[in-house]
């Protein structure tokens, strides 16, 4: 659902029209669109794993939590760059005369940064869950005996 999410903000930050002096750089990189598919990918071969339990979806679930944390870590450091730049008093939405119009662009430059502080935190969030399933995955690949390990992936 967390990606369901950012990848609808993202389609909002998307079609923003007033993009100040620079361009957002999560809009530009797009991972907001292909992080997105990462883990819904992740979350679904998790479900799998844990629906027949067997040692390859494990491991194909490990792969994969493992890459959507590495996903994660790098939106976390986009969108920590882009808040920064947002909420920096040198921009400026002064490009028009039009006193309207600048209002107009200030309420979108703080919308932008909302929308931008709610995605870092479902990265923060995906990148914990990630780190756990992949903890869970990798221990239930590790256990060699002839116990079953039944984990719960999320």
């Amino acid at each position: 659902m967390i990606r369901v999410m950012v990848f609808l903000c993202g389609i909002v930050r998307t079609t923003n029209i007033y993009n100040y002096p620079y361009p957002a750089i999560s809009v530009i990189s797009g991972i907001t669109y292909w992080g997105s598919l990462i883990y819904i990918s992740a979350g679904s071969l998790s479900v799998d794993a844990h629906n027949k339990l067997h040692l390859c979806g494990v491991k194909a679930s490990l792969v994969m939590n493992v890459i959507s944390a590495i996903t994660a870590g790098l939106a976390i450091r986009l969108r920590s760059i882009e808040l920064r730049l947002i909420s920096d008093p040198d921009q400026r939405c002064s490009y028009s005369y039009d006193h309207i119009d600048s209002n107009i662009c200030l309420n979108f430059k703080r919308y932008d940064l909302a929308i931008t502080g709610i995605l870092l935190v479902f990265s923060i969030l995906q990148f914990i869950i990630s780190i756990f399933i992949s903890a869970f995955a990798c221990k239930a690949t590790s256990n060699t005996g002839t116990t079953i390990l039944s984990v719960a992936l999320i």
